[in-house]
């Protein structure tokens, strides 16, 4: 509820907002309010990935996170020191992630560079590494001074 100028009455209201260019990363705060975890998994340009989660009161309580591994798909639960494996993988079944507890939501865009297939890193790497391997060829033939080294 906020209070509305207006009609000098307090009343139910929505708010939203538009973003003119979209994030690699992005990371939405849920403050507690309601949130439409429905329309958000339909979402086909971000994937998420990590979720926070606080238990508690506004006073105090404990942070956890379940984050999505990028090796194997797997989602984990790290508590303190502690690091397990969700037994029940979320959007396994449904494709929906139902929390009372989440309090920030990490999403990642679809196709950025941790999204490519592995092939395509494989690739990537691979031009990485022949360009490595180029810079170290030419240091080792030719010294600062412009003299060849062996």
């Amino acid at each position: 509820m906020v209070y509305c100028v207006e009609c000098n009455e307090k009343t139910d209201a929505a708010s939203g907002c538009e973003m003119e260019k979209s994030p690699q990363i992005l990371v939405l705060l849920l403050k507690r309010f309601d949130f439409d975890y429905n329309t958000m998994s339909d979402n086909k340009r971000y994937k998420l990935y990590g979720v926070v989660n606080h238990m508690g009161s506004l006073r105090g309580g404990h942070y956890t996170a379940t984050i999505l591994s990028n090796e194997d798909k797997t989602w984990y639960e790290f508590n303190d020191a502690h690091v397990n494996k969700v037994e029940d993988q979320p959007f396994a079944k449904t494709g929906i992630y139902n929390s009372s507890t989440a309090y920030l939501l990490v999403y990642r865009a679809s196709g950025s560079p941790r999204d490519r297939t592995k092939e395509h890193r494989m690739k990537s790497n691979n031009r990485i590494n022949v360009g490595i391997q180029r810079k170290r060829e030419e240091e080792s033939v030719t010294s600062p001074s412009g003299s060849r080294r062996e």
